[in-house]
């Protein structure tokens, strides 16, 4: 989760020239574990990513290409 918040951040400074910038879910301290709790950080992820994917603004930040360039 720590790497994908600083992903975040980095997006967010290259989007936000673009505006509307999707939210990143929630980081919780207690009860980060519950799996009720991770079922829903998971779509809300899925949903991050989907929006920034879907968008052609978003997904031709460079920031978003040296992210996906560094995974794989």
């Amino acid at each position: 989760y720590s790497i994908l918040e600083l992903f975040h951040d980095k997006f967010k400074k290259e989007a936000s020239k673009i505006g509307n910038c999707p939210s990143f879910p929630e980081k919780k301290v207690f009860g980060n574990t519950d799996p009720e709790f991770l079922s829903k950080r998971l779509n809300s992820l899925q949903s991050y990513f989907s929006t920034i994917f879907k968008s052609k603004e978003f997904s031709n930040l460079k920031v978003v290409k040296d992210w996906i360039y560094e995974i794989f």
